[in-house]
């Protein structure tokens, strides 16, 4: 339902890194941290004006923010969806997006694609999961410190 109600206006350009920057500021504001944080980017890829994308993309990942791309555009460019707008994939930034969030990217060159790239999206179960690895390895060298130290001070001592 969402899908028949997208219009496609003339505009100035495609601003990539703002729209990352504000999905991630709303999913930042939320409380719950249950639920996995992902934006899903619909675009040709093609970031012309505004923000540089790779800094938005840095932004979110410090937030551990999923980005899941869907490419619209063909890669040879031209109209779409009945607009006056010309398009030109731009799918390595798209990919490159998607990748250095842990997420997927999707190309969709009908409404049936789309559909289909955000049914699979909506029942992704992939998530970042942040591992506090600092504690684990202080833990693991106590161990071993304790280890050594009854090595040395038992009959397994290889030394007098």
């Amino acid at each position: 339902d969402k899908i028949s109600r997208i219009q496609i206006i003339k505009t100035g350009g495609t601003a990539l890194g703002e729209a990352i920057l504000l999905g991630t500021n709303v999913l930042t504001a939320r409380e719950d941290d249950s639920v996995g944080k992902t934006i899903v980017l619909i675009t040709d890829g093609q970031s012309n004006v505004g923000f540089n994308p790779k800094d938005a993309v840095d932004y979110a990942n410090s937030y551990g923010i999923t980005i899941m791309t869907i490419g619209i555009a063909t890669e040879k460019g031209g109209t779409f969806a009945e607009a006056i707008a010309i398009s030109q994939l731009d799918q390595k930034t798209l990919l490159a997006i998607a990748q250095s969030t842990s997420g997927s990217f999707f190309h969709a060159q009908s409404k049936e694609q789309l559909e289909a790239a955000l049914i699979d999206i909506f029942h992704s179960e992939q998530r970042k999961i942040g591992i506090e690895s600092g504690n684990y390895l202080l833990l693991f060298a106590v161990l071993l410190f304790f280890a050594e130290w009854i090595l040395n001070n038992t009959k397994y001592r290889i030394a007098p």
